[in-house]
């Protein structure tokens, strides 16, 4: 009775593996799932009744399938003051392969004559924002942690008396730890 030798099969799923890994797919069912980083890239205190803060953040998903961004809670400090604070849900999809910008909108205090007058001056100042996000993703849902501070430059950008917040020089960079699964 002959036998079979198992090394063409072998061969074959081999290959299926590596071309796959070569594509935009997951090879035969594994899954490979990288949490999102977290920048920040600019930030505006808008005065009024009530005042918001307008926080720009870019949400990389280095994964080849979207996920989505449930709900959010987001702080900004200036120096020493926190400045905004909130907890946001949200529906907002997160393209896969793609830096996607995502402006959140926080009640703010009123940012003060000390503030506004560091504003007018074009001033530095220490600036610190955290972000704890749970995402959706077709494995479960994950909390994501990020959070980036360093200098900012405050300036005025319109006659309202929006305070514009230019974070050039980031401290702790884009760090997103993830605390696990939910």
């Amino acid at each position: 009775m002959p036998t079979r030798s198992r090394r063409p099969r072998a061969g074959i799923l081999l290959s299926a593996m590596l071309l796959g890994a070569g594509s935009d797919c997951t090879p035969l069912g594994l899954w490979m799932y990288e949490d999102p980083t977290v920048a920040i890239a600019a930030a505006r205190l808008r005065p009024g009744a009530p005042a918001t803060a307008e926080i720009d953040l870019v949400i990389r998903n280095a994964n080849d399938f979207d996920l989505t961004l449930t709900a959010s809670s987001v702080t900004l400090d200036l120096g020493e003051r926190r400045v905004a604070q909130a907890e946001l849900s949200h529906d907002i999809t997160l393209a896969r392969n793609y830096a996607n910008p995502v402006t959140v909108i926080l009640p703010a205090g009123e940012p003060g004559p000390a503030l506004r007058a560091a504003a007018d001056r074009q001033e530095e100042t220490g600036y610190q924002v955290s972000a704890a996000m749970r995402i959706r993703t077709p494995i479960g849902v994950r909390r994501v942690h990020g959070g980036q501070g360093g200098r900012a430059m405050l300036g005025v950008a319109d006659s309202a008396g929006t305070i514009l917040i230019r974070m050039d020089h980031p401290r702790s960079g884009s760090a997103a730890k993830h605390a696990g699964n939910d």
